[in-house]
């Protein structure tokens, strides 16, 4: 059984605990479906990474922002990825059911996040991940939108060989 989760557990380095309670009191639907505590051990998890996923948004966003040399853009890229991970986790943390953020998306935004500095594309792909993530949440999009290629295209074999014999 999971212990209830209390101000003095809750880790410095997450947005504060009062909003993902209130998040979660906001939601009716979400709390005949899941606990309180069970809904904050996802977004710990989030945050943290689990066994399933290490990294979690901490690292990832902390090494997306590291990229950026310019100090504005990099300052404006920990605003947005803050940002953009509380509305996530607030989501992704609820019910599968209710939920319209999906585990799947989170690997392809993930992705295509560790990817932008490749191409300089760091701001570029974090306001289109942020716009999915707010367009999902608001049933604009469906979960079948989001696909690995929707940021960047991926390689494609266009050999009709077996490219692995």
């Amino acid at each position: 059984m999971v212990q209830h989760q209390t101000k003095l557990d809750w880790p410095a380095d997450l947005p504060p605990i009062t909003h993902y309670i209130s998040s979660y009191n906001e939601d009716p639907s979400n709390t005949q479906l899941i606990s309180l505590d069970e809904y904050l051990l996802w977004i710990k998890r989030i945050y943290l990474g689990w066994e399933l996923y290490r990294r979690g948004w901490i690292e990832l966003s902390n090494n997306l922002a590291e990229t950026i040399v310019d100090n504005t853009d990099r300052d404006l890229a920990e605003a947005k990825l803050a940002f953009m991970g509380k509305l996530v986790s607030t989501e992704w943390a609820k019910h599968r059911r209710l939920s319209t953020i999906k585990t799947r998306h989170l690997l392809i935004w993930g992705n295509a996040l560790d990817q932008s500095p490749e191409k300089n594309e760091q701001l570029e792909i974090i306001d289109k991940v942020l716009a999915d993530a707010n367009l999902l949440i608001q049933r604009q999009l469906t979960p079948k939108d989001i696909l690995i290629d929707r940021y960047y295209p991926q390689a494609v074999f266009h050999d009709r060989e077996d490219p692995f014999k």
